[in-house]
């Protein structure tokens, strides 16, 4: 009798060492834990976002019988414009990545001028707006977390030039005038992109990103006759939202 309740007490510890040792307690439970903890693969994706894009130029005086002196455009400085993208990106290879899309770009430059023996001053601002049709490849490093180097080209075409003028005279009295014209324009241009970024996995669904991106441009913004020849650039800070697409 005594024999008999030493087995039953032992019994369940023996029943209990043999599952463990057999690999079957806990199993499956650190099967789904892994499971949960692994992203599945997604090739493609598409992201959505916006742009602070600090954007200056490199302007020249054009050739004769159209160009000009740069004069007091030699001193205009750079301005922040608000840019909008879209774009769809597909894995090649496992370090390897195109991305296309769609942008709405836009560069400028202003001037500003205060007399030193008076309170009249003078201010213009040029903004001009593009579409534009980026292309570009990508390495990339990483999985939940990926950092990219990318470069490519964007042709795009012109869709609105403005100029902003601000005139105080000696009596502070401001006047405001303002003009846009395309015809000023070279209706089609192309950049170059050079771009570095990160990005995060949040879930299998979406992510978010960072890509700063230098535009440089490869083609004069202004019309043939014009008195200057203007080339856009820019270092625009783009972020967004990134969807992942099931395989």
């Amino acid at each position: 009798m005594r024999i008999l309740c030493i087995l039953m007490l032992f019994s369940p510890l023996y029943f209990a060492f043999g599952q463990i040792e057999s690999g079957k307690v806990g199993k499956g439970t650190e099967t789904k834990a892994g499971q949960q903890s692994i992203l599945p693969n997604s090739s493609t994706m598409f992201y959505l976002g916006a742009g602070l894009n600090h954007s200056f130029r490199n302007l020249q005086s054009n050739k004769t019988p159209f160009g000009e002196p740069l004069g007091q455009h030699a001193n205009e400085e750079a301005i922040d414009v608000w840019t909008f993208h879209l774009g769809y990106r597909q894995t090649l290879s496992k370090h390897c990545q195109i991305d296309a899309g769609l942008n709405f770009d836009k560069f400028g430059e202003m001037y500003r001028f205060q007399d030193p023996l008076s309170d009249s001053a003078f201010t213009y601002t040029n903004r001009y707006a593009f579409i534009g049709l980026p292309i570009q490849f990508n390495l990339t490093f990483g999985q939940r977390l990926v950092f990219s180097l990318g470069g490519g080209i964007q042709p795009m075409l012109a869709t609105s030039y403005k100029t902003e003028q601000e005139i105080t005279d000696a009596n502070k009295n401001v006047t405001t005038n303002s003009y846009s014209s395309l015809t000023a324009l070279n209706g089609f241009g192309c950049n170059l992109l050079i771009s570095a970024g990160i990005n995060y996995r949040c879930n299998k669904n979406i992510g978010v990103y960072l890509q700063p991106t230098y535009s440089h441009g490869l083609i004069n913004t202004f019309e043939k006759q014009a008195a200057y020849k203007h080339y856009t650039r820019g270092n625009n800070f783009k972020f967004g939202l990134i969807f992942f697409l099931k395989d």
